[in-house]
């Protein structure tokens, strides 16, 4: 497993177990320097969230390029160099297992940003993580028979066409099922997260670390870290702001409780979907072809950030906990390929 990088936070056997099998592991310390770089990161991406290269460069990039500039310094005490610019060619792909998310994503490569070029996944810093890797990174293949989207922002700007997920699941030609709610009873939302039924779970809606307005961006936020059932939805994509925030967080918590992936958002973010903007239905294409053609998870979403960069990186905000190797079974499709959509250029991004 050379071509695996591993960043964690642990210091215990399992990290000499992922040596021996020679995965690339960096043991890192939330030292003062360090937790000072991610405060000062986080400060900046709330002023300023991530929206395009030219303004990041400006306002958060550079604190950005301070926590990779530290986070080379400990694993050259390792015996380890980093160079970030390198790392797309000499990993496949990029897990942090840490006491504390580490936005790597967000950190420059090669004139973009990481997430742009590589893999990556997180998970909370726990002991067995390190044993499951040290197992070997297993490829799982799920079945994909029903997908549930629930948007709860005001469609007024949007027409039904160009609203962000839907532009991309329409186009999906197979069998598969998909049901879209906007502005789902409360009681209905909720329900959704005890689906036995559902392979995804995909919400579009305001939110903070550890809630989501489940049903209208005015009704009180649920903290649905409590509505995870073992028998729910395996991955779940929770697109609400600071949902992937920290470890407590909904998304790296439901990951935690035993779901396979979850998406969330480190921070609070700009989106589209309006007519001059479909940078989202570029991402949600891309996410969801890669998925229906065999793509694993974190190829999948790495094709979406690609589709909507350069002109819209905040999809790299967008963080994978989880197992990036999901794969989801082509039988169900009966071996038809999905239909490829154009996109037109992206234009400016309206706030949610």
């Amino acid at each position: 497993m050379a071509n695996v990088l591993v960043f964690t936070t642990l210091s215990d056997v399992g990290v000499l177990n992922l040596r021996e099998q020679g995965y690339c592991v960096i043991c890192l310390s939330l030292d003062e320097p360090l937790q000072t770089s991610l405060d000062r990161l986080d400060r900046a991406l709330r002023s300023y969230p991530p929206t395009n290269l030219s303004e990041a460069n400006n306002t958060w990039m550079p604190e950005a390029a301070e926590l990779a500039r530290l986070i080379a310094i400990q694993a050259m005490s390792a015996g380890e160099i980093i160079d970030w610019d390198e790392i797309p060619e000499r990993f496949f792909q990029v897990l942090v297992v840490s006491g504390r998310v580490l936005p790597i994503d967000l950190l420059p490569c090669r004139g973009s940003i990481l997430g742009v070029e590589c893999v990556i996944a997180h998970r909370a810093a726990e002991s067995e993580v390190l044993l499951q890797l040290a197992s070997g990174l297993q490829r799982q293949e799920l079945p994909l028979r029903r997908i549930a989207h629930v948007s709860t922002y005001h469609p007024g700007p949007t027409s039904l066409w160009e609203m962000d997920v839907v532009s991309a699941t329409l186009s999906i030609n197979n069998n598969l099922a998909i049901e879209h709610y906007f502005y789902p009873a409360k009681e209905v939302a909720a329900e959704l997260f005890r689906r036995s039924d559902l392979d995804i779970l995909h919400f579009e809606c305001h939110g903070t670390g550890t809630s989501l307005q489940i049903d209208n961006p005015y009704g009180d936020p649920v903290d649905v870290r409590k509505l995870y059932v073992r028998d729910g939805p395996g991955v779940y994509f929770f697109l609400g702001c600071s949902a992937g925030g920290s470890i407590n967080s909904v998304a790296s918590t439901f990951v935690r409780k035993g779901a396979r992936a979850a998406l969330g958002a480190y921070c609070g973010f700009l989106s589209g979907g309006g007519s001059d903007d479909v940078s989202i239905s570029a991402y949600y294409d891309s996410l969801y072809q890669g998925l229906v053609r065999g793509k694993s998870l974190g190829e999948s979403v790495k094709a979406g950030r690609r589709a909507a960069a350069p002109g819209r990186i905040y999809y790299c905000a967008w963080l994978l906990f989880g197992d990036p190797n999901i794969r989801f079974s082509l039988q169900r499709f009966g071996g038809v390929a999905p239909n490829l959509r154009r996109h037109r250029p992206a234009g400016v991004a309206s706030p949610r």
